[in-house]
């Protein structure tokens, strides 16, 4: 699957770079950044992106920070990998008046679980103030949607399973021979013979959230430096579930262990965003981006472990031609997906989120003019 998705993003990258259309224009690029900036009608901009973490990438030593939060038994040397694409399509339907959409597919070593994720967004970035030559400082309006979502993940793994019913219950664990399950409530040991029974499994199912936001950025050209201000408002609704055939297998003396599956991780919650977004012309056909933002989350008494995340992306783009740029970036999240995923972030995994986390991305940018 690794080496499928990297071949399509490397194919569409080729595509790119053998595009003729050029759109005559200055170097400034829309991606997916939180600025002021507007493509023209009939700007189109398309952008291809390969996602990366692994040990050589952790400078921020998430593996030695997260492994502690892990049971021993399910710690994984690969925990934090993760690999993935981006496309990212820009259009200008009117002079004021821009069109964003972006898909992201990363997968994550999670240690108990290998998760891929899929996200899409679309939005529209409408001037509200000042906008045109000689009419600066740019106040705009983005409004969109945004979706997360996982295939479910069932496991049979035993320290897998017991790694998550602890969690659920930090008394109850799961053991097994080769011919039955072991069942604990930490003062009683049952057991249930293998044979006649179904396998023992622990799933997560249902992992989406979707989320509507708005976000209001006033920028200001200065020469060839851009620097823009933004706040952000969303409202998100969670859907996970954490089921279980525990209550099957369990014997009647300890049954009530296992009434809690399924556990139901609904919710609804809100956030605020605030940060910058400075985008510089650089010498050499290079163009520069550092975008910061500081979310706070409101979320249910119970979920309130960590309610905050920092996030910093840095990115470096070179042209190559006046329609093509190739782009080398990362981004840092002080506590890894948190505010970003939200469904990951859940009365079991919570305790968790208080690491560091980066990700690396290498890409190409084309822009045209389809009038």
């Amino acid at each position: 699957m690794k080496g499928r998705v990297g071949l399509a993003v490397v194919a569409f990258l080729v595509g790119l770079a053998a595009a003729v259309p050029a759109r005559a224009n200055e170097a400034w690029l829309l991606r997916d950044y939180p600025g002021s900036f507007f493509l023209g009608r009939g700007g189109l901009e398309i952008s291809a992106d390969y996602l990366l973490m692994n040990g050589t990438l952790d400078v921020f030593n998430f593996r030695g920070s997260a492994v502690s939060t892990l049971d021993p038994e399910v710690r994984s040397p690969s925990l934090g990998d993760l690999y993935g694409g981006r496309l990212l399509v820009n259009y200008g339907l009117f002079p004021e008046t821009n069109l964003h959409f972006e898909y992201s597919y990363r997968d994550l070593e999670l240690g108990v679980v290998d998760v891929q994720f899929h996200t899409a967004e679309a939005s529209v970035r409408q001037g509200l103030l000042g906008n045109g030559p000689g009419k600066e400082p740019l106040l705009v309006l983005d409004a969109g949607v945004r979706i997360n979502k996982s295939n479910d993940e069932s496991f049979t793994n035993i320290s897998h399973i017991n790694a998550w019913v602890k969690q659920v219950d930090p008394d109850f664990s799961v053991r097994e021979t080769d011919s039955e399950y072991q069942f604990s409530d930490g003062s009683t040991v049952l057991s249930v013979p293998k044979a006649g029974n179904p396998r023992l499994e622990v799933a997560l199912r249902d992992m989406q959230d979707v989320t509507a936001f708005l976000r209001l950025t006033l920028g200001s050209r200065l020469g060839n430096f851009w620097p823009n201000l933004y706040v952000e408002y969303g409202a998100t609704s969670v859907r996970t579930e954490l089921d279980s055939n525990l209550p099957e297998l369990l014997p009647e003396e300890i049954r009530p262990l296992a009434e809690v599956f399924p556990v139901d991780e609904d919710r609804d919650e809100h956030y605020w965003k605030g940060g910058f977004d400075m985008q510089a012309a650089l010498p050499l056909g290079l163009l520069g981006n550092l975008d910061y933002s500081y979310i706070r989350l409101s979320r249910s008494d119970d979920l309130s472990d960590f309610d905050d995340n920092h996030i910093l992306s840095a990115e470096l783009s070179y042209f190559l031609t006046d329609t093509l740029a190739l782009h080398l970036g990362g981004t840092y999240y002080r506590r890894q997906f948190n505010g970003v995923i939200p469904f990951t972030y859940n009365r079991q995994s919570q305790s968790s989120f208080d690491n560091d986390y980066g990700v690396a991305r290498l890409g190409l940018s084309g822009t045209w003019d389809i009038n």
